[in-house]
């Protein structure tokens, strides 16, 4: 082959890998430049966005910050104090053994993963803070969402916002 021919080619492969180089280099810097501004992003909810479940199935008043428990197979909402001596629900005879575990009054799903959270922190590691901008860590201590690490037991907790799937977001 013609030296003439060998120089063109290489000097061709050159440009074309160099144009590739550029063009991972702007994709790169682009999704980083994203990550960086989603970064800077707080989330505006906080546990007050959820709402408390409203009244208890079984004596009809309010839940307000009482611990519930709600049956497995229908889903009505009561009063621990209410349902466990029952025995069982009222509405579909499911035993009170086969209800879901007791919790918090004030449901809050996780806008992450979509489980349900017992206090600020899920299982997933997510911190939704309360309307005040503080948490409470799972050592008990009470840490302002500002902070990012306990404390108390020097748990660190980071700080930026992430992309959440979009049935999860509190309604209005």
């Amino acid at each position: 082959m013609d030296p003439i021919y060998r120089t063109v080619i290489a000097i061709s492969l050159v440009i074309t890998a160099t144009a590739a180089a550029i063009a991972l280099y702007r994709l790169y810097r682009s999704t980083m430049d994203e990550e960086t501004e989603m970064g800077k992003k707080k989330s505006a909810y906080t546990t007050a966005d959820y709402r408390a479940d409203q009244r208890c199935e079984i004596c009809f008043d309010d839940i307000g910050d009482e611990p519930v428990s709600q049956c497995g197979k229908c889903g009505k909402t009561f009063h621990l104090s209410c349902a466990e001596p029952t025995g069982e629900c009222p509405y579909c005879g499911t035993r009170f053994e086969d209800f879901l575990p007791p919790r918090p009054a004030r449901h809050v799903t996780c806008p992450r993963c979509g489980n349900p959270m017992n206090g600020n922190i899920c299982s997933c590691g997510t911190v939704i803070p309360d309307a005040d901008g503080s948490f409470v860590c799972r050592c008990g201590e009470r840490v302002s969402a500002g902070e990012g690490m306990c404390r108390r037991c020097g748990r660190t907790f980071r700080t930026e916002m992430s992309s959440v799937k979009k049935q999860y977001i509190p309604r209005e």
